[in-house]
């Protein structure tokens, strides 16, 4: 009798071993014919956006690089260019204090000039006049600059501009414009203070070679941080004030406490 229990239930084994096969071929099918449709979708999505097209860039003064590298005696910069600013890391060569004067820069984009943004003033327009901090002997800052107003609230999100547009979008005007930006210029005029003396360094920059792409980088970039300010554009000032309201608060709950007569403690 056992030996027949144990045939029935290998029988069943392999009938479940089967179905369960089954169930797992057809998923598999299912998956890959669904990851196929939503890859034709996305391609097809990509190829409605025209073609995306990429920079490459080299300085051309105060000296010649296409690493993008200055230096001099007092500093070393390497800067980098990507859709929407340029990035760089400055370190202090000299004995003094350094400071990059960031309230004081302008971009030229094409010849079009425009005050900056920087890491710190970047969500915050009345920003730019703080005192910038200073680098110390053999210390580094990393930093960018963007163009005053390519950073702005659209109502929901901060999006933040491109230096030159990067996609056609199908669009035969676009893609002659994008074209004709080989070869064009940006200039970063960028006061830096080494102890009590500043110079105002001009760097410029040239579209060396320009190439398209089939990848989607038509999209207006995202903001460069993932957390902004969530109404407008917030001044810093206002939280400043609301600090000193609460100190201010503080200091006289603990001064009207403080003139209040002691009572003798109790024995117990």
């Amino acid at each position: 009798m056992s030996s027949k229990v144990s045939l029935y239930l290998l029988q069943r084994i392999n009938q479940n071993a089967r179905w369960i096969a089954a169930i797992c071929i057809g998923s598999t099918l299912n998956l890959a014919c669904g990851s196929s449709s939503a890859s034709s979708k996305l391609n097809t999505a990509v190829s409605s956006q025209g073609r995306s097209y990429r920079y490459a860039y080299a300085m051309v003064a105060p000296t010649e690089s296409n690493e993008l590298l200055y230096h001099d005696e007092k500093i070393r910069v390497q800067f980098e260019i990507d859709k929407g600013a340029i990035k760089y890391s400055l370190k202090n060569l000299s004995n003094d204090s350094l400071a990059v004067i960031t309230a004081h820069a302008a971009m030229f984009v094409n010849n079009n000039s425009s005050p900056v943004r920087n890491e710190r003033t970047y969500y915050f327009e009345d920003a730019a006049s703080g005192l910038p901090k200073p680098i110390p002997p053999q210390g580094i800052v990393h930093d960018f600059v963007i163009p005053k107003d390519n950073i702005y609230y659209d109502g929901s999100r901060w999006v933040e501009k491109e230096l030159f547009p990067t996609a056609d979008r199908n669009d035969a005007a676009l893609r002659k414009t994008i074209l004709k930006n080989l070869y064009a210029k940006i200039d970063l005029d960028l006061p830096i203070q080494v102890g009590n003396e500043q110079k105002n360094f001009t760097f410029s920059f040239k579209i060396v070679r320009l190439w398209s792409t089939h990848t989607d980088s038509a999209k207006t970039i995202e903001s460069r941080f993932p957390v902004g300010p969530v109404v407008g554009r917030a001044s810093p000032g206002n939280g400043l004030w609301l600090t000193a309201g609460i100190v201010v608060g503080l200091g006289l709950l603990v001064a009207y406490a403080l003139s209040q007569p002691k009572k003798p403690a109790s024995d117990f």
